[in-house]
């Protein structure tokens, strides 16, 4: 799990704190999206508003990840955009251990206060099985578990509040290369939250994901296109009107 996100669950609407963690881990856990080998990645977030009925795109924010020599993702800052991009967020950071597996990730607020942490779990196949949020006073957050099917893939995940309670779960299936092709998104009650498909092109990148309401109807679709290299440069988001209302731009320095 890398970049395989910034992703997964943006669509599911529910508790804000841990919809941002959950989007945080799969983006520097390792689920990816992005091919090769670079120092860091900038990503520049627009909404996009229309204008005599054109879109015009206006800079939200801006992200900054920054990569270790094996690839892995040691820094993780996003940036706002009030009267520049240099308006620091926040700022995560990542330790690995000698096997290049992630251990655990430190979020810092803009003032360099450690706000929580999350320490991460792995079996004796070293598949991530399971993560654990901890707040600035030490107390037990959010916690994540994972399962696998027996090509390694990862087709469930379930979110914990601290009291142990599910808050949500999310199921993966793949296709025989290996890519996902369908993911839901269920409730703490086990009723059905949201369903999404996924496309690939014949380089086997993601080059869409169709997120359905549980009646079936369209919720929000997002287009992904990438350069000679595989790496991903553009994502288009667009409404249940088929409107755009989001572009991320990335940016690669290697």
């Amino acid at each position: 799990m890398n970049i395989k996100t910034h992703q997964l669950l943006v669509e599911e609407g529910l508790v804000r704190k841990l919809f941002t963690l959950i989007i945080i881990i799969l983006l520097l856990v390792g689920l990816g999206c992005t091919k090769g080998k670079y120092k860091q990645i900038i990503s520049l977030n627009y909404n996009i508003e229309y204008k005599f009925g054109e879109p015009v795109k206006k800079l939200s924010d801006k992200i900054i990840q920054k990569y270790d020599n094996n690839g892995n993702e040691i820094e993780y800052a996003k940036y706002y955009s009030v009267t520049s991009l240099n308006n620091l967020s926040f700022v995560n950071k990542s330790k690995y251990d000698k096997n290049g597996k992630k251990i655990k990730l430190v979020r810092y607020e803009s003032d360099g206060s450690r706000n929580w942490v999350v320490k991460f779990k792995y079996d004796d196949k070293e598949y991530l099985i399971e993560d654990v949020t901890y707040e600035s006073d030490g107390s037990k957050g959010f916690n994540t578990k994972y399962k696998y099917d027996n090509k390694g893939n990862e087709i469930e995940r379930a979110d914990y509040y601290p009291d142990g309670s599910l808050s949500l779960k999310f199921t993966l299936k793949y296709d025989n290369k290996g890519n996902k092709i369908e993911g839901a998104g269920y409730k703490s009650d086990g009723s059905l939250n949201w369903t999404s498909k996924y496309k690939y092109n014949d380089k086997g990148d993601q080059i869409e994901r169709i997120l359905y309401k549980p009646d079936g109807s369209l919720n929000s679709k997002y287009i992904y296109k990438y350069d000679s290299k595989g790496n991903r440069i553009e994502e288009i988001s667009y409404d249940a009107d088929n409107k755009i209302v989001n572009l991320t731009e990335y940016k690669y320095e290697y």
